[in-house]
């Protein structure tokens, strides 16, 4: 391609990528590193128009605000990375020392080589760092690690030309920068990595973090939507998700109905308040005392359900006995509550069974459990054992 074309084809290129970018910082401000690329692509738009007029402006303005930009940006990615120590704060302090030797290289010696040689350092350096601020945040952030990793990629290749185009400039006489050809191929390759395929890479970064955000903030909505606020376990429309979910595959299932024994007593004698408090200890009881693939479930009123995966009838009655047994000796832990006692009723489900069908049973055999003289656990079907007064 002639010296020409290739000229305007990285100048539009720039010039779209800083158009992009401020309209990326003003539109979507949450977004790391929109603004120092906004600066960094002016920078490289300044460079990429210079012409024998304009050479003076061009040289201090545009290195100025690229070195400044990849300051700024090492800040965007290291908040972003999440490491604590603040690594921009090197590459600010020796942006007053890199204007200043630009000025004096351009002004009193027009030292091409080194003046160049000297501001694609200085960006190479800014882009190892985020080279190493990206491979800190894919260990870190495991869910981000594609967008660090392409990150990472695309920057290296960056600093690496950036690093080869300064080589190529202390090779050649003290000439014009328009005189040094493989420079110039060099500084357009750095331009156009730049403004394309580190951009996107950036975006890509971007759009993970916001999908991962959007996702865990719907978990964060799922749980507060299914959890009952008092007691911690889930509520109804929880319960009901979950019973869905564990029985998808058809696999074996146990559900335990749990009643508080004279719980109306208790609210009598104590007040609601004392009984709100006997509830949140036997609710955080549950889930502390359950297996990780349990779900226990705030019914209605002072009923617990226990959905209990991989267990037949019999196995989830001896599960409610040990139950029964702990919490009994749970209210020696100074919690300052009147000890109660729970009766239960336990259903296996068979086939494609209902929830509705499912709870039924359980919910007639604890009917059973009560009638036999509560602090009990009854199946929904007499087997031997399955009636176990403690």
């Amino acid at each position: 391609m002639p010296v020409p074309a290739m000229t305007a084809t990285v100048v539009i290129v720039a010039a779209l990528t800083v158009v992009f970018s401020l309209f990326l910082a003003v539109a979507r401000p949450s977004n790391a590193g929109n603004r120092s690329w906004a600066l960094v692509a002016l920078g490289l738009l300044a460079i990429a128009v210079r012409t024998p007029e304009t050479l003076l402006v061009s040289v201090l303005l545009g290195n100025t605000l690229l070195a400044a930009g990849w300051a700024l940006y090492v800040g965007s990615y290291r908040r972003f990375s999440g490491l604590r120590f603040p690594l921009e704060r090197v590459f600010y302090a020796a942006l007053p020392v890199l204007v200043a030797a630009l000025v004096w290289l351009t002004l009193e010696r027009d030292l091409v080589a080194a003046r160049a040689g000297l501001v694609n350092g200085y960006c190479a350096l800014a882009m190892l760092a985020v080279v190493g601020l990206c491979a800190h945040g894919a260990v870190r952030q495991p869910r981000l690690r594609a967008g660090f990793v392409l990150s990472a990629g695309t920057f290296f290749l960056s600093a690496a030309t950036a690093f080869l185009r300064a080589a190529a400039l202390f090779t050649v006489p003290a000439l014009s920068v328009a005189e040094a050809a493989t420079s110039n191929v060099l500084l357009y390759v750095v331009v156009l990595l730049l403004t394309t395929t580190c951009s996107f890479a950036m975006l890509v970064l971007h759009d993970d973090r916001r999908r991962l955000e959007v996702a865990d903030l719907q978990a964060e909505l799922r749980a507060l939507v299914e959890t009952d606020p008092l007691t911690g376990a889930r509520n109804r429309r929880g319960l009901e998700a979950r019973f869905a979910s564990d029985t998808a595959h058809g696999a074996r299932l146990s559900l335990a109905v749990l009643d508080v024994d004279h719980f109306k007593l208790v609210n009598d004698r104590f007040g609601h308040e004392v009984g709100d408090r006997c509830l949140e200890h036997l609710g955080r009881f549950l889930l502390s005392a359950t297996r990780g693939v349990d779900c226990v479930a705030l019914y209605g009123g002072e009923e617990f359900v226990l959905l209990l995966p991989g267990l037949d009838k019999a196995a989830a009655a001896e599960v409610l006995r040990r139950l029964q047994h702990e919490l009994a000796a749970s209210f020696g832990a100074g919690e300052g509550l009147p000890a109660f006692t729970l009766s239960a009723g336990v259903a296996e489900r068979r086939f494609d069974e209902s929830f509705d069908g499912l709870f039924q049973q359980a919910d007639r055999a604890l009917y059973r459990a009560k009638a036999g003289g509560r602090n009990a656990v009854c199946c929904d079907e007499p087997v031997s054992g399955l009636v176990l007064s403690l």
